[in-house]
Order: C-alpha cells, then structure tokens, then sequence
C-alpha cells in the first residue's frame, strides 16, 4: 500500500509539474506580449491537445526514479558485500574458492527463476573460477519456504547442487512430496534432512537471508549480485559479460 500511495504522490507531482511548465510556456510564448493570465481552461487544453507531454514527463518520472533505485541498491549491495559473498550458511555450488562470486536471490516456486537456473548451470561450466552462492527466498507459495530449509538441509550432505538442480528442473507445481522425492532422487538422506530443516541454525538462515533481501532492496527474482553489481536478467551473455568485467 505504501509503494502504491508513492506512485500516486510521484503520478500527481509529474502532472503538476507538466501543468506548471504549460502555463509558463503559455505565458512566454509572446516575448513582447503583456502578461497574461492563464486559466485552467487554458492549460487542460492545452493538454488534451497535447497527451504526449503527460506520457513525456511521465516516461521521464519513471526512468530517473528506476536509476535513482539502481543507484540506492548499488550502495546498499557495496554496504553489506560480505554478507551477500560469504555468509557461512549459503549454499555454494561450483568453484567454493573461485577468484568471481555470482550470487542469486531466488524462489523455488518462481517460473522465471527455474528458466534462469540451466543458464546458471552454463556459466559454472564455461567458468572454473566461478562460485555461485543461493539465496532461497520463500514469498511466493508455501512450498517456496518448506523448499528453501530442504536446501540448507541438503547442504549439510554436501548435495546441494543436485538438489537445485532436481528442484529446477521439474516441470510441475511443487509439493512438500514431491520436493521429498526430488531430494531423495538427489542422494539425499531424506529422515536427515527432515531433522536438519528444523534446526536452528537453518531457521537463522532463513531469517538472516530474507532480511538481507530487504535491506539491499531486492524487489523481484531472480535477482544476481555479480562482484557486486546488482542485475536482473536471463541472459547467459549478460551475466557472462558481468562476469568478464568483474574478472
């Protein structure tokens, strides 16, 4: 609710400010005329006539507003780096020593984030020194969290790899059987993993993770920290390239 009160309090300032420059227009359109004075009349027609200067003002709005945001997380991410690279619990999968570290903000319930995980598969394969670091969120269905302990659990095993990669490659809606399966299809011991999901340090995890997302302001997943540049997207060659500017 506040986000949305936000943009209708950005909307309306845009659309006082388109106002304000119409009328001044209006006003200095003659250089040599007398002062005049404006209606309301005058403007609205103005901007019905001219639709284009609201959508204007409005695309500019909006696009200072997402780089001002860039940049806001960018310091955040810079702030809380090591956290993000090597909090001791997350799951790494690929080179654990590797000189460039991707990290991924996630769901296991989020389509896009299953689409992004074969291209993440990829650039561990083309990258020796690349490790990849999961941080499981849990917001989108209830299966998302009970999916998210099973992976700390199953990297106590040492199958946490596996255990993404069965998750993620599973075409169907997930259930807490069928994630059962899909760890038990992974090699993982699922009576331990059962005991491990309900530990503390697990419960810590998943606490600590979900408060780092909200303090580096990550808004959607799959969402990458490469080095510490912050980027959202599917594309192999953009997150090579990130990688290769990292490197």
């Amino acid at each position: 609710m506040k986000k949305l009160n936000a943009i209708y309090v950005s909307v309306l300032a845009l659309i006082v400010a388109v106002v304000a420059l119409v009328m001044c227009i209006m006003c200095c359109a003659k250089k040599n005329a007398a002062p005049a004075v404006v209606s309301e009349e005058g403007v609205m027609a103005v901007l019905t006539n001219n639709p284009q200067l609201i959508i204007d003002a409005l695309q500019r709005g909006e696009a200072k507003r997402q780089e001002e945001a860039r940049a806001q997380a960018q310091k955040l991410v810079a702030e809380n780096i090591d956290e993000i690279n090597n909090y001791e619990v997350s799951p790494v999968i690929g080179n654990e020593k590797g000189e460039v570290t991707v990290v991924e903000f996630f769901d296991f319930a989020c389509g896009y984030c299953h689409k992004l995980a074969p291209t993440l598969m990829n650039i561990l394969d083309k990258n020796a020194d690349v490790r990849l670091v999961l941080k499981p969120l849990f917001f989108l269905s209830p299966q998302s969290q009970y999916a998210a302990k099973a992976l700390y659990a199953a990297d106590e095993q040492g199958k946490a790899k596996e255990f993404y990669v069965n998750i993620m490659e599973n075409p169907g809606q997930l259930s807490e059987a069928k994630i059962d399966e899909l760890a038990v299809k992974a090699g993982v011991d699922l009576e331990k993993m059962k005991a491990d999901m309900n530990s503390a340090e697990v419960s810590k995890a998943m606490t600590d993770t979900s408060t780092l997302a909200e303090k580096i302001r990550v808004t959607g997943v799959p969402t990458l920290v490469v080095e510490g540049n912050m980027i959202q997207t599917l594309s192999e060659s953009d997150i090579q390239r990130a990688i290769d500017e990292a490197k």
